[in-house]
């Protein structure tokens, strides 16, 4: 977009290290084109973890639709976006992800064409938790327990800890980050087991 990009990334890279290779990379590029120094982006980089193939696919659609929704122009008359990635064309984007989720390419196409009113990181304070206020609601879960206390809990307790957690809202990623556990492992915490735990500290 004019003032911002959105990427979806299979993290199986450091998010935070790809974002600064990226960005160091097109700032030095635009530099050297128009001659000019200095920081070229304002704010460090926001996401928002993408953990089950509805949302995956809804991401999808609002990325290639921004510029309509932006009144630049049809999604798929806009240079930047990977729309071409849609008609079998040749592009750097992987969409593998998004088609296995939306079963084929045709099923992928027919989605993203959608009408739509979805909205992301582009809506100031869109219900996405801050670090600060995951761990607010974290410690409250926990009854004042550090949440990287909880990995040395039961399975059964711990899961039910994770659980809660995921059931006030706070993303897998999130937890992952709060309580030093794998991302594997938060996913999989059965969300009906959770309970309303008082814990000691």
């Amino acid at each position: 977009m004019s003032n911002h990009i959105h990427i979806l990334v299979h993290e199986e890279c450091q998010l935070e290290l790809f974002v600064k290779k990226l960005a160091s990379s097109y700032v030095f590029y635009f530099n050297r084109k128009y001659e000019r120094i200095g920081h070229l982006f304002q704010d460090r980089f926001r996401s928002e973890a993408v953990e089950d193939d509805r949302y995956l696919l809804a991401v999808f659609r609002y990325i290639l639709q921004n510029p309509w929704k932006a009144r630049i122009c049809r999604p798929e008359e806009y240079a930047w976006s990977s729309w071409n990635t849609l008609t079998g064309r040749k592009s750097v984007c992987n969409i593998g992800a998004a088609v296995a989720a939306a079963g084929d390419l045709q099923a992928l196409a027919a989605f993203v064409a959608a009408e739509t009113d979805d909205a992301f990181l582009d809506i100031e304070n869109n219900g996405i938790m801050t670090e600060s206020q995951a761990l607010d609601r974290a410690m409250k879960i926990t009854g004042g327990v550090n949440p990287q206390k909880i990995a040395a809990y039961d399975k059964k307790t711990r899961d039910m800890i994770l659980a809660n957690m995921k059931k006030a809202g706070i993303s897998v990623r999130q937890i992952s980050r709060l309580t030093g556990l794998n991302r594997n492992v938060v996913q999989r915490a059965d969300e009906s087991r959770g309970l309303s735990l008082r814990l000691t500290a």
